[in-house]
């Protein structure tokens, strides 16, 4: 049986001490996650926050309200990088004790944004890399779905598996996993992604021994 794949978010509340105006870890928690996580039989996502390692500079020079030009606010954008990206070093460095292997990616240094909802720019092709690396399956839901971002283009979710395939990520298409009657879809869901790209053998194969594969029943069903 395959491991599960599966996605932590841990708040900066856990993991360091947001109280502080200063940066300062939990030290006993990131001890627990690294022993926890490594007791676990899963692949993971690990997201987490800044809680004191960050927070305390952005919101005195409101940098989550937008750019006001002045020295002193590009002064804290890059110390609150800078303090971020040692909490997530720290973070690694826990989990990698445990031996557990990590690749971070870090939002600050590859991503685009107008203000704090709207992302104009996003890194793909370094998750694409980072799944590939360490063989992250990917479930994708509704081919047919439209842009949900601004910065999407229009066939964003037709020519997503096309960009899977081409990156080496292995992957399957999904009907949807709150509506089980749209399974029906699931031909339809292939043939748009074959349209768009995704040759039609491996538009066959992702909603049949492919998602077998990702589910590790293929000697079973597929």
């Amino acid at each position: 049986m395959k491991k599960e794949m599966v996605i932590v978010k841990f708040g900066g509340s856990l993991i360091t001490d947001k109280s502080s105006d200063k940066p300062k870890i939990n030290r006993l928690h990131l001890e627990a996650i690294g022993k926890i996580l490594n007791q676990k039989n899963y692949d993971l996502i690990v997201v987490h926050g800044a809680g004191s390692f960050g927070h305390p500079i952005a919101k005195k020079f409101g940098i989550a309200t937008g750019l006001d030009g002045s020295h002193g606010q590009e002064k804290a954008i890059k110390e609150t990088r800078e303090q971020v990206q040692e909490l997530n070093n720290i973070l690694c460095n826990y989990m990698n004790a445990e031996g557990i292997s990590t690749a971070s990616i870090a939002p600050s240094s590859t991503m685009t944004t107008n203000g704090p909802k709207e992302i104009i720019d996003f890194p793909f092709e370094l998750f694409d890399r980072a799944l590939k690396e360490n063989k992250i399956p990917v479930i994708y839901e509704v081919v047919t779905a439209l842009p949900s971002r601004r910065f999407e283009d229009y066939d964003q979710a037709y020519k997503s598996p096309l960009m899977l395939y081409q990156a080496g990520v292995k992957f399957c298409i999904s009907s949807s996993r709150s509506d089980a009657y749209r399974v029906r879809n699931l031909p339809n869901q292939a043939a748009m992604a074959a349209a768009y790209g995704l040759p039609k053998d491996v538009a066959l194969r992702s909603i049949t021994l492919s998602a077998a594969e990702i589910l590790g029943i293929e000697s079973q069903v597929g």
